[in-house]
């Protein structure tokens, strides 16, 4: 049979063993509380990095696409300067043909004219 002083013992030991049971818990808990906050802080840098690197991307994407943009506009704003330059000039050189073509015209009938005068005068001196 045990003597109280073993029980007391007994009883003292458990004591240790509990305190010594729930500090343990209590350094388990400390730590997983710290990994789960270092594990927390490592998600959150790695989707801020992600999201800056999307954002950076974007931004890059966007020069990107108004770079382009202005060099589509600057070659249709070059293409139609060319085609009003052509414009111009066609319009010059059918301006130049109907003059060439009226000047022809005018002249046959001065032809026709001076040749009617000149056949009056002929006749006018006959009679």
């Amino acid at each position: 049979m045990k003597t109280s002083r073993q029980f007391f013992e007994d009883i003292g030991e458990r004591r240790a063993l509990l305190k010594q049971r729930q500090r343990d818990q209590l350094n388990a808990f400390k730590e997983r509380g710290a990994q789960t906050a270092q594990s927390s802080l490592q998600k959150s840098t790695e989707l801020r990095r992600k999201a800056a690197e999307r954002t950076k991307a974007g931004l890059e994407r966007a020069r990107q696409q108004r770079l382009e943009r202005q060099e589509r506009v600057k070659a249709e704003r070059e293409k139609e300067q060319e085609e009003r330059k052509n414009q111009r000039d066609d319009n010059v050189e059918q301006s130049k043909e109907k003059k060439e073509d009226n000047d022809k015209k005018r002249m046959a009938k001065q032809k026709v004219q001076a040749k009617r005068r000149e056949a009056a005068r002929q006749a006018m001196k006959e009679s």
